[in-house]
């Protein structure tokens, strides 16, 4: 028995990275897992390694900075799956170091819809549907440490995780009454895929290394770290968590180090 059978869980970004490692964590739990991801070529194979572990496991192509295609897809999931239990918003991306003055309403834009509206989108859908189905569910954001400990040149990209943090604690205090907690989770450097290749590259490698001197703990976080934390704020283990912002970055935002 897994500790979350007969349960619903969506995972948006759910086809590589953090997204992949949350939701290969509750599908091992016994979850009845939900994908959502742009690249439906990702997404396929994410969903046949999830199928290895559980074989209740979904999966949906959506493009997540597409307020339509969002509300499309959470009305098939509800109606061919049901009403979820836990959702957790992880779809987003990282974008490179933009100096402020090179910043165009393009970049600024597509960083917003796609590292925060998508959450509010999936959000106020599924929501809803707990709130009518009387479900008392979870719901987890994917924040950044960035957004705690601000750097130059990341202005698209911090403006959007802190809306992020902004948005669940809002959410928490709306949906209190529905029984419906709402939690967010400040990731540190983290070694997904997409970082590991960075250390194939001398230069990209160095300043790896410079980063990781910055962690307290002395290395990158691992993505099964990351999923940890959220299965932990999405069990009935934090019942009585809500509108928390929980850092999970060795000790990168604490201070200089």
């Amino acid at each position: 028995m897994g500790y979350f059978d007969n349960k619903k869980v969506v995972v948006t970004g759910g086809s590589s990275g953090i997204g992949f490692g949350i939701a290969k964590l509750f599908a091992e739990n016994g979850a009845t897992v939900i994908l959502i991801a742009r690249n439906a070529e990702k997404l396929e194979g994410a969903y046949k390694k999830i199928q290895d572990i559980n074989s209740h496991v979904y999966k949906y192509a959506c493009d997540v900075s597409n307020p339509s295609e969002i509300e499309d897809t959470c009305e098939k999931i509800c109606k061919e799956v049901g009403v979820p239990d836990v959702l957790a918003n992880v779809a987003g991306g990282f974008t490179e170091k933009i100096s402020w003055d090179k910043i165009t309403p393009e970049v600024l834009e597509q960083s917003m819809r796609t590292n925060l509206f998508s959450g509010f989108y999936f959000t106020k859908f599924f929501a809803g549907a707990m709130k009518d189905n009387s479900v008392k569910g979870s719901i987890v954001n994917i924040g950044s440490s960035s957004a705690l400990q601000v750097k130059r040149g990341r202005i698209q990209y911090t403006l959007s995780k802190s809306g992020v943090h902004t948005m669940t604690k809002v959410l928490a205090l709306d949906l209190a009454q529905y029984g419906i907690r709402v939690n967010s989770i400040a990731p540190g450097p983290t070694k997904t895929e997409k970082i590991e290749k960075r250390f194939d590259d001398p230069k990209l490698r160095e300043q790896e290394l410079k980063r990781m001197k910055s962690i307290p703990l002395g290395r990158l976080a691992a993505v099964e770290e990351i999923a940890n934390a959220v299965y932990f704020l999405a069990s009935d283990k934090a019942s009585f968590i809500t509108g928390v912002v929980l850092p999970v970055d060795g000790g990168y935002t604490v201070g200089i180090y």
